[in-house]
């Protein structure tokens, strides 16, 4: 059995070894009614980087659902057929999924790229060991926790064959191995081929202990070995599974072409011939303008046919801090363009697609905007649009935007990036709910030039070469966070070494080649509370660190005025229903990682809550600056400039993602000569 082992005796699964055609499997079954059916697959450590691939075959039937839990700094959850294996309310959140799961008591193959989800969550982990991996119902809230599940009935059985953590080779695999018997091994005998369940003949081949095979086509390869002792009896043979894969996948596209319904799927039919297949969690698809992935219900592969699905009703909407999921179809408009690109793809063998396909088709639709497509560059309306949806007669329409104008400055500027909810209730009070993602910059942007310097000598003239910051005013709110920089002077007032456009409050991570100038850290955005109270706010920090908070430009909390030996300040602030400009700033940083952390209690509340995601926004930036020294050729801005000596003209202006053009500035800069 390997490392399987029981969890909770007898709580957990029952296990036992099945025979099948002359082949083992392992049997799993409930020895109670109330009971978890869970057991240890893994219980040594492992680089998941290294080793990336779960695989293994499965029988599970309807009545049995189950989870698998790694322990990756700790237990994270992945689904493999049971959906409600997550409690938002405690926020204890699935990080992946196994896809194409079938429950219905026949055998099935299963795969999950585990060092891939780990690694996206995780980019500063080289090694990404994990620790033990179980197969366990975990879905029951109790009291302020979580409990293991019950699941199914007492007899109830899940089977598990040929479980394997792999990794991904070239034409060339080297094998090791080894047995140990009572009365001593006497020889061995094996076999290599691309059959899972091959038994080597009962002719000893002597000790020979290792084997190296070259020149391997792509696909998957099993070593059959089994050992003889010295009276002559030969035991079972073991099966190791590997697979070459050398080459990337290619797509092609199935549909949908021409002009059909809104809520037609999307198709895309891959082809990884005896390749390890297509890793679910690559795959980045842009539909309609929106970038979606795995995480979404909408977009789902079938390992099997190797097959991708956009369906538009299947739609998920997940909350920016991922406690709350809620299906709401998404709709096109009639009459528009639907532009698809696969932007990107690869296999489990992190071969990156070169060649992605994209293809336009066209939506009849009960949902009327004019415009029907955006009337701006890269699918922005430049134009606010009339929307109305058709709805049955007797029916009621609402819509309501995820932000508000009234809640948003930048949207009553005319600027947003925004979902709108359109909500049909017919006669007999059903309601059906539909989102409507748009975009809109109404605004040309502008540049303005910042000396640092501010003020040149007496007589007009730079002695040494100021520093130009030049920035614009064209930005718009995404939700899930905020910018983040990061300064060499220890109170953020130099020019930035760089910035990051979204980050969790207190996320700090800096480039290599930076880290040791950062001397301070400021998050900035919006904040929008979920009510209109008066809260008590409270800032976390580290043990000596500086932090500081504004809210709407005034300095509200301060770590300098916690009481000795604490590290923790609070305030009472009166906050309304709107966004409200914050700043968080880490002063004199030092080598260590932020500690930063906010948190709320409303006034007719008595619990204390971090603040969430979702009641954060960062500032997305539309335009790109452009500018040229005198006469020069125009280059994009893309970090601080240093006057040269003497007199020059620096030239700036900016154009958006819509297509503004924003009118050129100048300014005049005389530094002394060297």
């Amino acid at each position: 059995m390997g490392e399987w082992t029981g969890i909770d005796r007898e709580y957990g699964a029952y296990m036992s070894r099945e025979s099948q055609a002359g082949g083992a499997y392992l049997k799993l079954t409930k020895q109670r009614w109330h009971g978890h059916l869970g057991a240890w697959a893994r219980q040594t450590g492992y680089s998941a980087a290294r080793s990336p691939l779960i695989a293994f075959d499965y029988l599970i039937n309807r009545e049995v659902k189950m989870d698998v839990q790694v322990n990756y700094r700790g237990w994270q959850l992945i689904e493999f057929n049971d959906d409600k294996g997550e409690d938002p309310a405690f926020g204890r959140r699935a990080i992946g999924r196994f896809q194409g799961i079938v429950s219905g008591g026949q055998w099935h193959s299963a795969s999950l790229n585990l060092g891939s989800i780990l690694a996206a969550q995780n980019p500063d982990d080289a090694e990404l060991r994990v620790e033990g991996i179980q197969f366990i119902n975990w879905d029951k809230p109790a009291y302020m926790k979580l409990q293991f599940g019950k699941t199914g009935y007492k007899g109830s059985f899940y089977c598990i064959d040929n479980f394997r953590i792999l990794g991904y080779g070239g034409p060339r695999a080297e094998f090791k191995w080894s047995s140990e018997d009572e009365n001593g091994i006497a020889g061995y005998s094996y076999a290599f081929d691309q059959k899972p369940d091959t038994i080597p003949p009962e002719k000893s081949m002597g000790i020979v202990t290792e084997k190296t095979f070259d020149g391997l086509a792509d696909g998957r390869w099993y070593l059959h070995v089994r050992a003889v002792d010295k009276p002559g009896n030969w035991g079972p043979t073991n099966h190791y599974m590997i697979f070459v894969d050398t080459k990337p996948p290619t797509a092609q596209p199935v549909g949908p072409t021409g002009k059909v319904a809104w809520d037609t799927p999307v198709q895309i039919r891959f082809d990884d011939s005896n390749g390890s297949g297509v890793n679910p969690y690559s795959i980045r698809l842009k539909v309609g303008g929106t970038v979606y992935t795995t995480d979404n219900d909408a977009l789902i592969l079938d390992p099997e046919k190797q097959v991708l699905t956009f369906d538009p009703k299947a739609h998920t909407l997940r909350s920016a801090d991922g406690r709350s999921v809620e299906k709401v179809p998404l709709l096109f408009a009639d009459g528009e363009k639907v532009d698809v690109e696969l932007v990107a793809a690869a296999d489990h063998a992190k071969h990156a697609m070169a060649k992605l396909p994209s293809w336009s088709y066209e939506v009849t639709s009960p949902l009327k905007v004019t415009p029907p497509n955006p009337d701006g560059k890269n699918g922005w309306y430049v134009t606010p649009p009339k929307i109305e949806m058709e709805a049955p007669e007797g029916s009621k329409v609402e819509y309501a935007w995820a932000i508000t104008p009234e809640e948003d400055e930048l949207f009553r500027k005319g600027n947003s990036i925004n979902r709108l909810t359109v909500t049909v209730m017919s006669k007999d009070g059903k309601q059906q709910r539909y989102v409507k993602p748009f975009r809109l910059d109404t605004t040309v942007p502008n540049v303005t030039a910042k000396v640092i310097p501010e003020k040149p000598g007496p007589d007009g003239v730079y002695a040494q070469s100021p520093t130009i910051v030049l920035s614009h005013d064209d930005y718009a709110l995404i939700g899930g966070g905020l910018s983040c920089a990061a300064y060499a002077t220890e109170d953020c007032t130099s020019a930035p070494l760089f910035r990051r456009e979204k980050a969790p409050l207190g996320f700090f991570e800096p480039p290599a080649g930076l880290a040791n100038e950062v001397k301070s850290v400021r998050w900035a955005g919006r904040l929008r509370p979920p009510e209109t109270s008066i809260y008590k706010l409270w800032l976390n920090f580290g043990k000596g660190q500086a932090v500081q908070v504004f809210i709407n430009s005034e300095l509200v909390l301060h770590s300098a005025k916690a009481k000795e030996g604490e590290q923790e300040v609070g305030t009472d602030l009166l906050l309304v229903r709107r966004m409200h400009a914050l700043e968080v700033r880490w002063l004199k940083a030092g080598k260590g990682k932020p500690e930063v952390k906010l948190s709320w209690q409303p006034e007719k509340s008595d619990q204390r809550q971090d603040v969430a995601s979702d009641a954060l926004f960062a500032l997305r930036s539309l335009a790109t600056i452009f500018c040229r020294w005198d006469d020069g050729k125009e280059a994009e801005y893309t970090k601080p400039l240093t006057a040269p000596p003497g007199r020059h003209v620096l030239r700036f202006r900016a154009i958006d993602e819509a297509g503004h053009a924003g009118k050129e500035e100048a300014v005049t800069i005389e530094t002394a000569a060297r």
